[in-house]
């Protein structure tokens, strides 16, 4: 089963949300699947995502991007991590997809789950834009 990493951010928060690649993929030195929902972002934006073997997912501007990015976690086999886009790794995280027994948990821009949890935590939360 693979890992997947996931953000969202529009072209107004880009910096931010490269910074955040670049330190996953560079720092971080992860390998696996990273997702981008990304929210009216540029051309130039969408090639330095893809420069650097993320996934882009395309999405229509709304008011709270982190929300419409957590109602749309894909529905992929293995864990499924979602940090905030205003996140900077200094070190490998490979570790947190370790753990036994994983729910989805929120603090301070950072959750976790498989599918499954996923699932229950979508059913779960009131989704409105």
């Amino acid at each position: 089963m693979s890992n997947y990493v996931i953000t969202g951010f529009d072209e107004n928060y880009s910096r931010y949300g490269i910074s955040w690649l670049i330190s996953l993929r560079l720092l971080a030195e992860y390998k696996e699947n990273i997702i981008i929902f990304g929210y009216n972002l540029s051309s130039h934006t969408k090639s330095i995502i893809h420069k650097l073997d993320a996934e882009l997912i395309e999405k229509e501007n709304c008011q709270d991007i982190r929300k419409s990015v957590l109602q749309s976690i894909p529905h992929r086999e293995g864990k499924i991590a979602y940090w905030d886009a205003d996140v900077w790794f200094q070190d490998k995280i490979d570790e947190i997809f370790d753990m036994k027994s994983i729910g989805v948990t929120s603090q301070n821009g950072f959750m976790i789950a498989n599918q499954t949890q996923w699932n229950l935590y979508r059913c779960t939360q009131q989704f409105s834009e």
